[in-house]
């Protein structure tokens, strides 16, 4: 997550807590029927499922120009008795070496990541730093202190902050507003890549520490394949049909699958990983957070056509995949549930600003396709309208889609 989007998951946190969900008018049988190449919706599936329909596209992270580190090398940066270094130097070994490391980053071309030695700061920890003093602080110390490795463009920073230090950028605080960013500085010496992870408490049932590792590898992730994000922009940026997830979750490998709780998993040894966002798997209509689970992929999307947004990723407005609710309208939706193995029923909560919802049923299985009628009770904020979020959940599992309905 880079600090862009920290901001835009906050804001999108907000919103989604005010109100329900999203609409479309066209009606599933205008839609092409044929069974998928994956052969889901064959003839073995159950009588009173709807006639097959093609799988939706899922969203896909696109390059916006900008390079990655394909060579990266990371440099872990304690303070003077960190009584977790030795534990996370050993997780970052084992991350370095891990099948995960090739999975996660591989498409993206990323190569291997290589651990350098750690620096130890003897310097007290500051008891508040904020972002915009990190980067100068950096560069004081790359190429200068002897203690720090010459600057290497393929390096990256991870500063792992003491609990007793308040990192804040833009207003907002560790642990209250974020767990952890990247960024970079533009120095005399080169540009100087790094992330922020500070120490916060965990979600159960993971543990602080998994909490630790789980964000590590998020950042460490995001950073090199997005290491400029805010000057060169590489892979922050998605499809135009799916623009409006990058203003719920952002739009970075990492950010797209940190929303669902299945995220987490112990991947790298006995250590929690972030599982990330995979265009390939996407594409093929599996779990698109990599790697895959053994429990089946599954969740909805709506039907609906093209209308104009204004673009969360840049200037202008583009065309994207939305629906058209007015103040005091109603618009109802196909929404299509699909999944990549056997499961039991699933249910799908609908939630959106300034929306309210209906559903004819909101419980299905792969191929049927559901019914939601959305009125619009005032305008939305959000690029000229809402975000629809519709979160299927299944067993403690909690998948997303998003769409924009416009005002």
């Amino acid at each position: 997550m880079n600090t862009r989007s920290i901001v835009a998951l906050a804001l999108a946190i907000a919103s989604a807590a005010c109100g329900a969900s999203d609409g479309g008018s066209q009606d599933a049988s205008a839609f092409d029927a044929a069974p998928d190449d994956d052969g889901r919706n064959d003839a073995g599936a159950a009588a009173d499922r709807d006639a097959a329909l093609p799988l939706p596209e899922m969203p896909q992270v696109q390059s916006g120009g900008g390079g990655v580190i394909a060579s990266p090398s990371l440099v872990p940066v304690f303070y003077t008795g960190d009584g977790e270094q030795s534990e996370l130097e050993s997780f970052l070994g084992q991350l370095a070496s891990s099948p995960y490391w090739s999975q996660v980053t591989s498409e993206y071309g990323v190569g291997a990541l290589a651990v350098k030695s750690s620096v130890v700061v003897t310097d007290p920890a500051p008891s508040t730093i904020d972002d915009s003093a990190i980067g100068p602080w950096l560069a004081s110390k790359v190429g200068n202190d002897p203690s720090w490795p010459a600057h290497d463009p393929n390096d990256v920073y991870l500063l792992y902050y003491p609990a007793s230090t308040l990192v804040t950028f833009s207003g907002g605080k560790s642990c209250d507003d974020f767990r952890g960013y990247h960024s970079h500085f533009a120095s005399s010496a080169g540009d100087i890549v790094y992330a922020v992870k500070p120490r916060c408490p965990g979600q159960a049932p993971w543990s602080d520490f998994d909490w630790m590792t789980k964000g590590s590898s998020h950042e460490i992730v995001e950073a090199v394949t997005d290491p400029d994000w805010d000057t060169s922009a590489a892979f922050e940026v998605l499809d135009a049909d799916h623009a409006i997830w990058s203003d719920v979750v952002g739009a970075e490998v990492g950010d797209m699958c940190d929303p669902q709780p299945q995220s987490i998993q112990r991947l790298v040894g006995s250590y929690a990983v972030e599982r990330i966002w995979s265009n390939a798997s996407a594409r093929a209509g599996h779990d698109p957070c990599v790697p895959v689970l053994s429990a089946p992929y599954f969740n909805v999307a709506p039907i609906v056509g093209s209308i104009p947004m204004v673009n969360p990723q840049g200037a202008g407005q583009i065309q994207t995949l939305g629906v058209k609710v007015p103040v005091g309208e109603s618009v109802t939706v196909p929404i299509q549930f699909f999944a990549d193995g056997p499961m039991p029923d699933w249910n799908v909560l609908a939630t959106g600003e300034s929306l309210t919802v209906s559903w004819d049923s909101s419980k299905g299985n792969d191929g049927d396709v559901r019914q939601l009628t959305i009125t619009r009770t005032a305008a939305g904020s959000t690029d000229g309208g809402s975000v629809l979020t519709l979160e299927s959940i299944s067993s403690g599992a909690q998948n997303y889609w998003f769409l924009f309905v416009s005002n």
